[in-house]
């Protein structure tokens, strides 16, 4: 898992799915409120890069549902 400005800075559609998804992983496995808020934000990040690269965003909105990473 990149940093969130390294995965910003990939200008490629392919690599920031697997950092949003593998972003996501992560979040989803924090147990407190305050890091799942925190890595929520770096997911949200990587979601407008992706839609500001043209994704599709249902395929975005679809990785950052609970438990839709793999």
């Amino acid at each position: 898992m990149r940093t969130i400005t390294e995965a910003l800075k990939i200008e490629t559609k392919e690599e920031p799915l697997e950092e949003l998804k593998e972003h996501v992983k992560v979040r989803d496995q924090m147990g407190g409120a305050l890091y799942w808020n925190i890595l929520n934000d770096e997911c949200c990040q990587i979601a407008n890069k992706l839609a500001s690269l043209g994704v599709n965003r249902a395929a975005i909105v679809q990785i950052l549902g609970p438990g839709n990473y793999s």
